[in-house]
């Protein structure tokens, strides 16, 4: 008798678990600014990536690369150009976008329209979401991606 009731308690406790596990994303839980940085280019730049999503379905996809060993240029003010000398670069900015969304979610999917100059052209891009705690994971077919909830 003791072995049957252990059995239905474990079967029980087993169940609790298997059904508290999942939990829905809303899009209450992706409003805000979530942010990612990364080194690349064996270590020569950093890429720094940030979504802000609205209330209002918007979001604001940011990223800039920056030189990591970049040196402030030498100005020796000579006739040919005083403000910068040949081939210096005048910040450590390497790249840089800015691109407005307007975006969806269904269930566990983040879907992202971009909308360009012209309205028949758009783009769409669809990501598993997963969010927990401050940490949110965009998934597609090709790479995944951490965020960190900026404060």
């Amino acid at each position: 008798m003791k072995k049957f009731f252990y059995s239905i308690l474990l079967c029980v406790i087993a169940l609790a678990i298997t059904s508290c596990s999942k939990h829905d994303i809303e899009t209450n839980d992706l409003i805000g600014k979530w942010e990612s940085t990364e080194v690349i280019d064996n270590g020569e730049k950093t890429k720094y990536e940030c979504f802000t999503f609205e209330a209002d379905g918007s979001c604001l996809y940011e990223t800039v690369v920056t030189l990591n060993n970049w040196e402030e240029p030498k100005y020796d003010n000579t006739p040919e150009d005083p403000n910068c000398p040949e081939g210096a670069l005048d910040s450590n900015i390497d790249s840089f976008a800015y691109l407005n969304y307007t975006y969806i979610l269904v269930d566990d999917v983040l879907y992202l329209i971009a909308q360009f100059d012209y309205p028949s052209i758009s783009k769409e891009t669809a990501y598993t979401v997963s969010i927990k705690k401050n940490t949110l994971t965009l998934t597609n077919y090709k790479t995944s991606t951490t965020y960190t909830k900026a404060n």
